[in-house]
């Protein structure tokens, strides 16, 4: 009876270990479990992440001038805010003598709002050791012809074109000082020097003129004077007189005649 009841004693023993064991293990696999969810979600997480962090590519735009990089060659990011399509675009170097030539292509104006780029190559120059200012030269629909004598293409990467009071003018950032800049003030006096130089010629020119009219005024109103036919002065013959009247020699007595006779006194 006694060996009945160890006995029973002992299996309960080892089901309620089998029970414990089970249990601790059910728990640990249920933490693996968790632990491995985790992880996949924060690597989903991050998958996620990566995939959605896109860099957006590089807006591309027309150019004007040609396209190239290395040292002497800049480019300017231009903006057109002049409130009209730019159909010429040339730019003057003071040093060349060749006719300008237009930069825009005749099929592609530069559009009201429309960004481009422009490249300016001054290798040339540097081998020459010069460094070159340039003078913008801009026509707009209609044949209207603006100058910007003011481009400061080395301290800049980008400006803005404008046409206000008559004149054409860039605002741009300074890349040596930061500060926010504007040539129209610049390009008001010029022009108002170019104005008052072209009025000063001008009136030189009539000056000349009025002189000259006057000049030719006057010799019309002087009388003409006409000179009489050159002639030649009569010829005077001197008057045919007869030689004077000689008599004839006396006869010598001593001098003889030959005659058929002979010689006979």
């Amino acid at each position: 009876m006694k060996k009945n009841r160890m006995a029973v004693w002992s299996l309960c023993l080892c089901l309620v270990s089998l029970c414990i064991t089970g249990c601790t293990n059910v728990e640990e696999g249920s933490a693996s479990i968790v632990e491995s969810t985790t992880d996949a979600t924060t690597t989903m997480a991050e998958t996620t992440s990566v995939t959605t962090i896109t860099t957006k590519p590089e807006k591309t735009y027309k150019t004007i001038g040609i396209e190239s990089e290395g040292e002497g060659i800049y480019a300017i990011h231009l903006i057109n805010k002049t409130n009209a399509v730019i159909t010429g675009f040339t730019m003057e170097d003071g040093v060349s003598e060749s006719a300008l030539e237009n930069m825009l292509a005749e099929d592609e104006p530069f559009e009201t709002d429309e960004e481009r780029i422009l490249y300016i190559d001054t290798t040339q120059a540097s081998q020459d050791e010069k460094t070159p200012t340039y003078t913008v030269v801009i026509t707009v629909e209609g044949d209207m012809v603006y100058k910007l004598h003011t481009f400061p293409y080395q301290n800049m990467d980008s400006c803005q074109l404008h046409i206000e009071d008559g004149v054409a003018f860039l605002t741009y950032t300074d890349l040596t000082t930061n500060e926010e800049l504007s040539t129209k003030e610049s390009e008001i006096a010029i022009q108002q020097e170019e104005e008052q130089q072209a009025l000063v010629e001008e009136q030189q020119n009539q000056a000349v003129k009025e002189d000259y009219n006057a000049e030719v005024q006057s010799v019309e109103t002087q009388p003409i004077l006409t000179e009489a036919p050159a002639t030649d002065p009569p010829v005077t013959e001197p008057p045919v007189t007869d030689p004077p009247a000689t008599d004839p020699p006396a006869a010598d007595p001593n001098d003889g005649c030959i005659g058929d006779g002979g010689l006979f006194y």
